[in-house]
């Protein structure tokens, strides 16, 4: 490649299309890094809408049994839902969205190894599902 003259044309435009791919290829894989970052941090806040619905529900739950379960949570539980917030005016339909998507769900409420109630609850949305969530239990 190398005469007496210097470098060729050819070597000269070889050695540029080499440069170029590889300039091409890292501002693919840039690009592609960038969009993953922003994907994941959109989740991120997504899922901390999703947990404070499911935060309020537990606190709404709790409320529900204090003002409307009659009889005593021993060593079972007790599972409900979201029509029964909404059907006793707790909540209503717009509380469950998060983002315009539609969620619907239930609690768990408990007693735990100090014997005080506990609530859990799980909401499944379109584009979100609580870890643990049994669809039978609202069916």
């Amino acid at each position: 490649m190398l005469n007496k003259n210097g470098w060729g044309f050819r070597s000269y435009i070889i050695g540029s299309s080499i440069l170029l791919l590889f300039l091409l290829i890292i501002t693919f894989h840039i690009i592609s890094l960038y969009n993953g970052f922003a994907n994941t941090e959109g989740e991120a806040i997504d899922s901390f809408y999703y947990q404070d619905l499911e935060g309020t529900l537990d606190d709404v739950s709790m409320e529900y049994i204090n003002r409307f379960y009659n009889r005593d949570i021993t060593t079972g539980v007790v599972t409900i839902s979201t029509s029964k917030l909404i059907d006793k005016g707790l909540i209503d339909k717009e509380d469950l969205k998060v983002s315009g998507d539609k969620c619907k769900g239930y609690s768990v409420v408990k007693k735990n190894e100090d014997n005080l109630l506990v609530s859990e609850s799980f909401i499944k949305c379109k584009n979100y599902v609580t870890s643990g969530y049994q669809s039978w239990r609202i069916e």
